[in-house]
C-alpha cells in the first residue's frame, strides 16, 4: 500500500474525545507530499485541559482559545484525507477520538478505512513495547516530538521503513497490511453517551 494518510490526535484531557490538535500527512507512491497541522478547540461540553495532558503535549487553553472548534475543523480533516485509508498509530485511540467528539457535538462521524501501525508492529517485529517511539527505534528511525500531533504522523509513515522487520517487507508493506478497519464498524455507540462515561486516554 503505497497511498495513505497518517493523522495523529492530542486530547485535552483523559476523555478520548477531547482533540485539541491533530497532525495529517498525506502519502503518494511511499513518499510524503504533503501535510496539515491544526490547533483545535474541543467540543463544548469537554473542552477543560488536565495538567497530565499538558505535561504530555505541552498545548495550553490559551493556544487553542481562537482555534476552531472540532465541528468546524472535521470537515477540513476529511477533505484533506479524500477517501484514502488512514493510517495511525494505536488506531482505536484516533478512531475513538472521531467518534466520541462527533458524539459530544451530535454530528455523525464520518465513514474512514482505518490500519493500526501497533498492530502490524507486533505481527512484524519482537519488542518489549510497541510504543511509537520504540517502534520507529527498532525500524533505524528516532521521534523527535513525541506528542506533538504532526511529528507522531510524521513518525508513522517513517514506520514504513523495512529495516527491522523479520519478514524483510516492512510494517506496512507486508501481508499484514491488508487488515484495514472502516470506522463505522467499530463497536456502536450513542451520541448521547456521557463524556464521564466513555473514552480514555491512550498510550501511543
Amino acid at each position: 500500500m503505497l497511498d495513505y494518510t497518517t493523522i495523529d490526535f492530542e486530547t485535552a484531557n483523559s476523555y478520548r474525545g477531547s482533540p485539541c490538535a491533530v497532525g495529517l500527512v498525506r502519502v503518494r507512491d511511499g513518499i510524503a507530499v504533503e501535510e496539515r497541522h491544526w490547533l483545535i478547540r474541543p467540543p463544548k461540553r469537554v473542552d477543560h485541559f488536565d495538567n497530565f495532558n499538558i505535561a504530555l503535549h505541552c498545548i495550553t487553553p490559551e493556544m487553542v482559545a481562537t482555534a476552531p472548534r472540532w465541528k468546524d475543523v472535521l470537515p477540513a480533516i476529511v477533505d484533506f484525507i479524500a477517501g484514502d485509508v488512514v493510517v495511525a498509530h494505536n488506531a482505536g485511540f484516533d478512531i475513538g477520538v472521531i467518534r466520541y467528539a462527533c458524539a459530544v457535538d451530535s454530528i455523525e462521524w464520518p465513514e474512514m478505512r482505518f490500519l493500526c501501525t501497533m498492530v502490524l508492529s507486533r505481527r512484524a517485529l519482537s519488542l518489549p513495547t510497541y510504543r511509537l517511539p520504540y517502534v520507529l527505534e527498532a525500524l533505524g528511525g528516532v521521534l523527535v516530538d513525541h506528542h506533538d500531533a504532526l511529528a507522531d504522523a510524521r513518525a508513522v509513515v517513517n514506520t514504513n521503513d523495512r529495516r527491522g522487520c523479520n519478514d524483510g517487507n516492512g510494517i506496512l508493506y507486508g501481508p499484514t497490511s491488508a487488515m484495514w478497519v472502516p470506522l463505522e464498524n467499530q463497536p456502536s455507540m450513542s451520541p448521547t453517551c456521557a463524556p464521564e462515561n466513555v473514552g480514555s486516554l491512550g498510550v501511543r
